[in-house]
């Protein structure tokens, strides 16, 4: 029997299939939602539109925005570094706290931004 030991292959295309699932709550087949932090005032937005839309908003890309990931355990959202280094670094998929598995979906703070995404 051969044995297969998860690659960086593997984690890529994970997160290449979360991303395209949609990396949060769904609200409807065509619209997802997602969040991101502000990597120094740790302000937190829910962008809701197409994926594809949300991925090229100006905002993201002009604050320098991080997406988001939620600890289960330390029960806080943290910004990852960007995805060339979530692919090949494995700790970074980690909590910087409590070391346990980063999720995209958490319940969503009373703080959020919320930006819709025509």
């Amino acid at each position: 029997m051969v044995s297969v030991r998860p690659s960086h292959t593997h984690w890529l295309l994970l997160m290449v299939l979360i991303i395209a699932v949609g990396c949060g709550s769904t609200v409807s087949q065509d619209t997802v939602e997602r969040s991101y932090l502000h990597p120094k005032s740790k302000t937190h937005y829910l962008f809701v539109g197409k994926s594809e839309e949300i991925l090229n908003h100006s905002k993201i890309r002009e604050e320098k925005l991080s997406m988001g990931a939620y600890c289960s355990t330390c029960q806080k959202w943290h910004a990852l570094p960007p995805m060339e280094v979530v692919q090949r670094q494995p700790k970074a998929r980690l909590c910087p706290k409590t070391k346990t598995p980063l999720s995209f979906e958490g319940p969503v703070p009373e703080s959020v931004i919320r930006i819709e995404v025509p």
